[in-house]
Parts: C-alpha cells; sequence; structure tokens
C-alpha cells in the first residue's frame, strides 16, 4: 500500500535530489542485489537490522526508507512493516521492490511530522538518514520517533561518517592512497565526499549523536563499530580487506583511543522509557 502525505512546500525541491540516480548509483550499497530483489543487505545494513532485535509480533517503522531493501528483507520475516520517505522517486523504488509484500505500507511524508498516534511502533530504525537532516529538523525527527515509539520500544540510528574521521584522519588516508596508487579508491572517495556535501546537512561525531538522542528522551547507548573494514563488503573497504597490512592496522585501530578517529560506523541505540 503507498500512501502520500503532504510533503512541506520548501522541501519538495530539495527532495528532487533524491532521484534514481542517486539511488541507483554504483557506489551505493549493493545496488546488484537490489535490482535481483534478493532481500539480501550490506554489512551495515544486517548490523541495523541485528541490533533492532526484531521479533515477527513487532510493528516495525523504517524512517527515510529509500529503495526498500531493510523493509524487503524485514516484511520476508512476517514483520509488519511501515516505510517512510519524502522522495516521490524512494518510495517508486521502493513499491516496485516490495510488490506481492502485502505486510508492508510506504508514505511519502516528512520525516520531522510522523503521521500516527502515539506508542503505534515496536520499533524503529533511522539507517543513513539523519545526518542528511539539519540539526533542528534531526532533532524534530528523533522526538517524533520517541512519540510514536511504545513504552521500552527501540530506535536503532546508523550515521556514516564520523566527522572526527573526515576532519582528521581522511586527508592523511587520501595522500597515503594517492602516494600507493590506489587512483580508483581515491575517486570512489572523492566521489562520495562530493555527493555528501550537497545532500548532508549534519555529519556526527558519537558524542554529538549521543546528545541528539538523549534530548530526544531516550535512554541511549551510542558507539562506534569495531569493524573498520566492514569484513570487506563495502565498495571503499573490499580491497583494503584483502590486503594483511591492512587488515593487521584495522586490528590495531578497532580499540581506543583510535577508534574514536578511524571508526566510521556510528550506532545509537535508544530506548523509550
Amino acid at each position: 500500500m503507498i500512501i502520500n502525505k503532504p510533503v512541506l512546500e520548501s522541501k519538495k525541491k530539495e527532495s528532487e535530489l533524491y532521484n534514481n540516480e542517486y539511488f541507483l548509483n554504483k557506489y551505493f550499497e549493493h545496488v546488484s542485489d537490489f535490482n535481483l530483489k534478493t532481500g539480501n543487505l550490506s554489512f551495515t545494513r544486517q548490523r541495523q537490522v541485528g541490533l533492532l532485535e526484531l521479533k515477527k509480533d513487532d510493528i516495525f517503522l523504517d524512517v527515510g526508507c529509500g529503495r526498500g531493501d531493510v523493509l524487503l528483507n524485514v516484511s520476508r520475516r512476517g514483520v509488519k512493516c511501515v516505510g517512510i520517505d519524502y522522495s516521490r522517486h524512494a518510495i517508486k523504488l521502493a513499491s516496485k521492490l516490495l510488490a506481492g509484500q502485502k505486510n508492508v505500507t510506504l508514505i511519502r511524508s516528512d520525516v520531522t511530522s510522523l503521521n500516527f498516534p502515539n506508542n503505534t511502533f515496536d520499533k524503529v530504525l533511522l539507517g543513513d538518514m539523519i545526518e542528511h537532516l539539519s540539526k533542528g529538523d534531526g532533532l524534530k525527527c528523533l522526538k517524533e520517533v520517541h512519540r510514536v515509539l511504545k513504552k521500552n520500544g527501540k530506535v536503532v540510528v546508523h550515521t556514516a561518517p564520523n566527522l572526527y574521521f573526515i576532519k582528521f584522519i581522511y586527508p592523511i588516508i587520501r595522500t597515503i592512497f594517492s602516494m600507493s596508487g590506489r587512483k580508483s579508491l581515491i575517486e570512489k572517495l572523492n566521489y562520495h565526499r562530493k555527493v555528501a556535501g550537497i545532500v548532508h546537512k549534519n555529519e556526527f561525531t558519537h558524542m554529538q549523536l549521543y546528545r541528539l538522542m538523549k534530548k530526544a528522551g531516550f535512554e541511549t547507548n551510542v558507539f562506534l563499530d569495531r569493524n573498520i573494514l566492514r569484513n570487506g563488503d563495502s565498495t571503499f573497504t573490499k580491497a583494503l580487506a584483502k590486503s594483511p597490512f591492512f587488515s593487521f592496522m584495522a586490528k590495531i585501530l578497532k580499540y581506543k583511543p583510535f577508534v574514536y578517529f578511524f571508526g566510521n560506523d556510528i550506532f545509537g541505540i535508544g530506548i523509550k522509557k
């Protein structure tokens, strides 16, 4: 089922940034899997869903559902799902991907004003979307998520990149990769940062995400994923994971204090009390 809710006029033009070219870009996670409708998830998506600890009788909300990858995976487990996105392109792509999945509802709507009653959902995911919101809209979104969650309900937030990584480590890594002749990887990284410069409004450190989730009312745990190379399951880490040197360094850099700078996947778990 697809439901269209009013999208704020000021955000309609902005939502057009998230078009088919964006969602089906070769640098986007697992585009080939998406085309095959396998329901497979990338390493980071698997981590997000795993942290939700979904049960079959849960009612699940995916805020900023994009192409619908997570919804397909979760709905096939028999979980009742709702997906929200303000991009009309995302809703169209997700509706094609999810054709035949009767336990999914898609809604085109602004994520800062969720049109659901209080205490509706058991689990909510904000996967790779809060960095696309301004600080003010991010807080509004999290407060709305808190409102629509049931008591003891859980939200999982994932955001990347880690702001400390971008500020302090990325320039060094880019230089090292350039000197070692990894031109293809440099091109991918530069492209990714170019796109992020357009669509990312507020990149986070782990403490900034912690404070935002606390301010929204959640009992909160925020951490950096220690699996720095994502098991090689990323267009940016695949080659590095095959290198004995980088694999060795990743084992060292996953520990404090290094992980605060080299860890690039920030996870926040919030519980409504």
